[in-house]
Order: C-alpha cells, then structure tokens, then sequence
C-alpha cells in the first residue's frame, strides 16, 4: 500500500457510496490527535488535546505537509480528559465516515484481548509491550530462538492469537446494549469486566 486509497478499506467505501466519490467537493481526511503537557514536565501538570485534521486528496507528498494540517479542535483540561474527549469530538464524527483508526499499543492491547503479553516493569510499574511480539514470527524465524538480544533466556514459543474480525468485534460490543458516550460514561459498567474482557468504554470513534 503506497498511500490510503489504495487499500481496500477505501476502495470498498467507494463501490458501497459511489455519491460520495462522484462529488469532487468531498474531501478524505485523516484525524489526529493526543495529549501533551503545554508547560512541559516541570510545571503542574496540565493536559491540552489538539485535533488536527489531514486532507487525504492530496498528492502522498503534500498531505502531511504542515501547512495542509489543520488544527480543528484544541481542548484544554486540567486532568486527562479520559472518556470524555467524545463530548468534543461529538459534531465532528456525525459528519464523518470512520475507515479505520491507528493506535498506540496500549489500545492495540484490547484487540489481542486476554491473550496479550504485556507485562508490568519492576521499576516504576509502567506496563510495557516490548518482546511480546515475537510469537508473530513465522517459527523458523531467527528472532524467536534469539536468548540474547531480546528477551534474555527466553525462546518464545507461543504463536500469534487469532485473528478477531470488526464484524467479530462488533458483535462482542452489542452484547452490552445501548452504550453511554460523554461525561456519564464512567458510570457505566460493562458486564464481565475482567473475568471475560477488558473492555472499559466503547469510543465515539
């Protein structure tokens, strides 16, 4: 895949919504966002949330440029805003089609679900997904027999777990019914929880 509209994703979207397509007005765009400390580490802590919108019609070579970044959304907080970022993004996501998501790898934990490897640091109690991804190697691979490089004494010898699908996903989800989003949602518990999954919301997104 060179760029987004080459994958399937994107050309399915176009054969399910061809009026989407045949308007040149519309626009593909990618949305980013995270939280950062604006008074760096040694000030009180404080959390900001930008969302910056990228236009994927561009050409590969323009669309991540800076000036084609557009800031859409800053939302401030003292406190990590936690769940309720989907009371901001809410107008935002009524008008939008989700393709797909990119996540960092405390949330690609949720898709191994309880067959993660991640493990808790001795020192500071972080939790840290290094070494857990060598059971994606084909066995024969050189890596998984490797006792010094990586994880010290240890051949991995489990294999990848399987492969949940979004239908499979969305599924799971609708077990739990009619799903709270914005500052109500931590009241909402989710049955199961920590017995047969770690699900703790279902995001806006």
């Amino acid at each position: 895949m060179v760029y987004p509209s080459n994958c399937e994703a994107w050309k399915h979207f176009n054969n399910v919504h061809p009026h989407f397509l045949a308007e040149s007005r519309n626009v593909c765009l990618g949305l980013c966002t995270n939280r950062f400390n604006p008074f760096e580490s040694f000030a009180a802590p404080y959390s900001c949330w930008p969302v910056i919108l990228i236009v994927y019609n561009l050409q590969p070579g323009m669309c991540m440029r800076l000036e084609f970044m557009f800031l859409s959304l800053v939302i401030p907080d003292p406190n990590s805003l936690g769940r309720n970022i989907d009371v901001f993004l809410r107008s935002l996501i009524d008008e939008s089609a989700l393709m797909w998501t990119i996540n960092n790898f405390p949330a690609y934990k949720m898709g191994c679900m309880e067959n993660n490897k991640a493990f808790t640091l001795t020192n500071g109690g972080k939790m840290s997904f290094f070494y857990c991804y060598h059971r994606f190697f084909p066995m024969n691979h050189i890596y998984i027999k490797n006792r010094n490089d990586f994880f010290v004494g240890r051949v991995e010898k489990d294999v990848a777990p399987p492969h949940i699908s979004g239908e499979k996903l969305h599924d799971m989800m609708s077990e739990y019914g009619d799903i709270v989003f914005g500052f109500q949602s931590d009241k909402q518990k989710f049955p199961g929880f920590g017995l047969t999954h770690n699900w703790v919301e279902q995001s806006i997104l």
